[in-house]
């Protein structure tokens, strides 16, 4: 009995040391927002993605223009037109969240654009990237060809820099 005590003991101490520790809710909350934002901007949802916004913040106030140029681009880009990919998702990936306050620093490690493309390889930019902010594919809808790829480009213009600003306003977090 002290050796099956012993071993669950040690066990549980293991298994303790591999979990992370470091789930933080408001990580995710912001790691959504970020989300969203990048997808809203994606699909043409303007309202979605202004609200968003922390209101008269620097973001909020460059927001027509900057949805002007970012829809440009989504339709003059081959990667984001219907015909080389389709279902595109904007994700980032995390490396940090400085908290302070009602405010939040957050240093990004990838920001990318997923999706179904055909001929992946022959896309000279963006680049693919190895670790996809959406590591699994959603279910294939009937419209795609069984030769497409899930593929996740670094993206550079949905959010345009790496460290990110963003504020709780009541009860959610919002890009500054």
């Amino acid at each position: 009995m002290k050796k099956l005590f012993l071993l669950l003991v040690v066990l549980v101490i293991f298994l303790a040391g591999c979990s992370s520790g470091s789930f933080d809710p408001r990580k995710e909350e912001i790691r959504a927002l970020l989300n969203r934002y990048g997808n809203a901007l994606i699909v043409g949802n303007y309202e979605l993605a202004k609200s968003c916004l922390v209101p008269s913040g620097p973001r909020d106030d460059n927001f027509d223009l900057t949805f002007q140029i970012i829809q440009n681009i989504m339709n003059a880009e081959p990667q984001y037109l219907q015909g080389v990919c389709s279902l595109p998702l904007f994700g980032v990936v995390i490396d940090t969240v400085q908290f302070q306050g009602d405010w939040a620093e957050v240093k990004l490690k990838s920001r990318q654009v997923c999706g179904f493309c055909e001929n992946a390889w022959v896309i000279p930019y963006p680049v693919p990237v190895p670790e996809y902010a959406y590591p699994n594919a959603p279910s294939v809808p009937q419209n795609v060809s069984p030769f497409s790829q899930w593929t996740c480009f670094e993206n550079f213009f949905l959010i345009d820099t790496d460290t990110v600003l963003v504020k709780k306003v009541g009860d959610e977090w919002l890009l500054y």
